[in-house]
């Protein structure tokens, strides 16, 4: 859960707990529990975040009142999704029809998709790349501020390197 999902989180709580009069500065089972499922159906992936959030604020409390409920993992969130994995056609495809589309930047999108493709980099990453971020000579790339504010280094392949220079 990030940082701002977990401050929702936990203001939905206070409401929750403030309009049961709960009066215990401790996490109570019950509490914890009846918010993190509902009251009316819940998605399966609210009820998980739920538990998260509880389970962070849980372990802060503890530390003073030890009587308080902390949660283990939340019951596992069951999905349907399955990733695509392109195959070398597909991606030679994309990236013929990345080629035509209309821009200012004829190469942008085909050296986008070519980068996402052969780096692994998200689209917010590949996006937020500055040209300071990108070390040809020891063929990396430097990803700032990613999933949870850190950074990294990504090997660049040989061809991802050319097409950076093209």
């Amino acid at each position: 859960v990030d940082g701002r999902t977990l401050v929702l989180l936990f203001a939905s709580f206070d409401r929750y707990v403030s309009a049961r009069n709960h009066a215990e500065p401790w996490l109570t089972r019950e509490i914890a529990e009846s918010w993190a499922v509902g009251d009316s159906p819940v998605k399966p992936t609210t009820i998980a975040r739920r538990y998260a959030a509880v389970r962070v604020l849980g372990r802060f409390v503890a530390a003073t009142y030890p009587q308080t409920y902390v949660p283990g993992p939340g019951p596992g969130v069951i999905t349907t999704f399955r990733p695509h994995i392109y195959t070398p056609a597909e991606i030679h495809a994309l990236l013929n029809v990345a080629s035509r589309v209309g821009s200012r930047y004829p190469r942008l999108f085909v050296t986008l998709f070519g980068l996402l493709y052969c780096t692994g980099l998200r689209v917010s990453e590949a996006l937020s790349l500055r040209l300071s971020d990108v070390d040809l000579d020891g063929n990396l790339l430097i990803v700032r501020n990613t999933k949870f504010h850190k950074s990294r280094a990504v090997p660049l392949q040989p061809d991802a390197k050319r097409a950076l220079i093209a």
